[in-house]
């Protein structure tokens, strides 16, 4: 919850200043069930309201972030990028991860990066 106020109100900030998002992921790395989850949800995201966006993969990933009351056990520390369970990013970015997920297809080795300071 703390996240997405924080989003709003640093959303609201920058659009006013006209500067770049702080906030925004400037890397996705998603494997195979969050890019697909990323994909079903495009249309529903692109309608919100606000720039930056929001965008919940953990919700199409049930088992891998939350165990309800029980906390998860601490991950191992690793220097591999973990997935990206929540993105924030701005509104032209969006279709921006929607073209590179579609041009990778069935085709990709998973996870994939998408640099999003490559997206204009």
């Amino acid at each position: 919850m703390l996240r997405i106020a924080m989003v709003i109100a640093l959303s609201i900030l920058a659009t006013a200043a006209g500067a770049e998002c702080q906030i925004c992921d400037r890397v996705a790395r998603l494997d195979e069930v969050s890019a697909k989850c990323f994909l079903a949800r495009y249309d529903r995201v692109q309608r919100q309201s606000g720039d930056p966006l929001m965008v919940n993969l953990a919700e199409c990933t049930p088992g891998r972030t939350g165990r309800g009351p029980v906390a998860p056990l601490p991950r191992p520390k690793t220097d591999v990028q973990p997935i990206s369970e929540v993105l924030i990013v701005e509104r032209q970015k969006l279709s921006c991860i929607r073209q590179r997920l579609i041009t990778l297809g069935t085709a990709a080795k998973w996870p994939v990066d998408i640099d999003l300071s490559r997206c204009g």
